[in-house]
């Protein structure tokens, strides 16, 4: 009786974490996918706005980093991952702050996280 009672104990547990780990996965992906097509977006919208060969136009990356710490003994175990989002640069749009019409195009989007790091320029 108490064997069966640890086993189903144990695969509670066992089903209930793996569970927590996809949804917290797919929460992640969703974020990421939201962010990165906004960054598509605005890089397309501000790109139409150039209609000539008005100044240095950048297309490059800026970085989505995702990371999640877990307890590991006496530490934390940290998994970081960096993917690469669509970024541009124009300085007859930006006013002598490089990005920052592309930053604010993604404000309007609302999805302006502190999860992006941007290219040092």
């Amino acid at each position: 009786m108490r064997f069966s009672l640890i086993i189903s104990i144990l695969l509670a547990i066992f089903i209930t974490g793996c569970t927590t780990k996809i949804s917290t996965e797919n929460q992640t992906d969703t974020k990421f996918n939201q962010i990165n097509s906004s960054a598509k977006d605005c890089v397309t919208e501000l790109s139409k706005k150039i209609t000539r060969n008005e100044g240095k136009q950048v297309f490059t990356f800026a970085f989505y980093v995702s990371s999640q710490s877990k307890p590991l003994g006496n530490s934390n175990y940290t998994k970081s991952v960096t993917i690469g989002i669509p970024y541009f640069t124009a300085t007859t749009l930006d006013n002598g702050d490089p990005g920052s019409a592309w930053r604010s195009c993604m404000l309007k989007h609302n999805a302006l996280v502190p999860q992006i790091k941007f290219p040092k320029t």
